[in-house]
């Protein structure tokens, strides 16, 4: 499964935890009780391996930078980006 895929809907992301269950409460990314991520939780979540989640990342934040000049995900995902910023990187990105 591709990040832009996870994240299909505004209910399945989330800011300042990598993941949360249904009840809005932290769990780890892989958790199954899952329910929504943020953009780091989600790249762990669908990329399992570390040589994607590594190029997975380097090509998120190169979109971020490129259509925001913004240099951080973390920062981007909890204070900048609304949804539909989310949504124009991973397309962007091709996650």
């Amino acid at each position: 499964m591709k990040v832009s895929e996870l994240l299909s809907s505004e209910e399945k992301w989330t800011k300042e935890a990598l993941a949360r269950n249904a009840d809005g409460m932290e769990v780890h990314e892989l958790d199954d009780d899952a329910c929504s991520w943020c953009l780091i939780g989600a790249i762990h979540h669908c990329y399992p391996r570390e040589t994607d989640r590594n190029y997975a990342l380097f090509k998120l934040k190169k979109s971020i930078y490129k259509l925001f000049g913004y240099s951080g995900v973390l920062g981007f995902n909890d204070n900048n980006a609304t949804f539909e910023d989310v949504r124009k990187v991973v397309e962007d990105a091709a996650i």
